[in-house]
Order: C-alpha cells, then structure tokens, then sequence
C-alpha cells in the first residue's frame, strides 16, 4: 500500500489498545515496528509490518518516544520522562542508558536524536540545556550556550551530513546551532 492512493490500512490488530503513543520503524528490517500503547504498560514489537504484535520484556512501563540507530541493526532507545532506556538485540533486554545525562534533579528528558553520519554522537535535550554524547550514549556532557530558557522544546534533528549541526523547533520557530557550533550552541 501506498500513501495517496486512498487506503490506510490498519496495523494494529492484536494490540490490547490501538491508541500508539510512541511508535518507529527498524531502519534496517522496513517490517519490524516498535511500538508503546498509551494508558497501558505494554511495549511491543510486530516484524511484520503490524499484522501482529508482541509484548517486549522491559523493566520501564511508560514511553514517550523510540529512537532508532541508522546504522545498527536492532539498537533502539526508547524516553520518557526521567530514563533513556536501550536495547542492543531488538527488544530482547533492555538497559538503562540514561546514567550522566542529567545536570538538575528537576531536569526530566524532552527530546534526543542521532547524528546519521555519526551515530555514536548523540544530542538530548532537558529541561535546563541540552546534553551531547559521542560514544552513542554511554556518557553525556552539558553543552556549551544554549538558546534562552533551552528554547527546545520540540523535535531535535541532526542534519545528515554534519553531526555538529542540529536543528531544534521551540514554541515560536525553528533553531539551527551557529555555524561556529564548537564554540557556541553544542560547545
């Protein structure tokens, strides 16, 4: 099926809940999809494009948003409020990988994207500034500047060609690092 060509299929037969809260496409398997069901502690996988779904062992119960690696097959993040939580094998296990990612105890975690030309570099965006990590989330270190009052609070992108230059959309338009990114924005 097609976009435009007049039919959506429905993919979420055998889910407990069709309302998807949080949902992403394996960028290596174009069938496998994750998937978390809002007002229900369930994540769950289907690998063959939503005819079917099961339920993923995790430890967390609650997701905001799935991140996938472009370049690993079967890494997947998925965040929510206060965790960064990832999986190496699809789903299977799952670890915490939100270790020093937060500077305030307030802070909770808004958005976090992949640089695709360099996926061990990796931005986050909190509630107080914007964190980068270049081992692929193992550690994260604050930025540098940050726009007023972080200013992020939307999506975060990662142009694809340069993993120093990220776009973030705030309440009233869109943010783009300086073009001396090492010595400003993401520092």
């Amino acid at each position: 099926e097609r976009v435009g060509d007049g039919s959506w299929p429905e993919r979420s037969r055998g889910m407990p809940t069709a309302w998807v809260s949080a949902f992403a496409l394996d960028p290596f398997e174009p069938h496998t999809f994750y998937a978390h069901y809002l007002y229900q502690p369930v994540v769950a996988k289907s690998t063959d494009a939503g005819r079917s779904w099961n339920a993923l062992p995790t430890a967390f119960v609650y997701v905001d948003d799935f991140v996938t690696d472009p370049s690993t097959p079967g890494r997947v993040f998925a965040r929510k409020d206060r965790n960064l939580f990832l999986t190496e094998d699809g789903g299977s296990t799952w670890q915490d990988s939100t270790n020093d990612l937060f500077v305030d105890d307030r802070e909770t975690l808004n958005r976090v994207a992949i640089a695709p030309s360099r996926p061990t570099t990796m931005y986050a965006v909190r509630t107080f500034g914007i964190s980068k990590s270049l081992d692929g989330g193992v550690s994260w270190q604050p930025t540098g500047r940050t726009p007023a009052g972080n200013g992020v609070n939307g999506q975060l992108v990662v142009d694809p060609a340069d993993p120093d230059i990220v776009y973030g959309g705030s309440t009233q338009s869109v943010l783009k690092t300086p073009d001396d990114v090492h010595h400003a924005l993401l520092g």
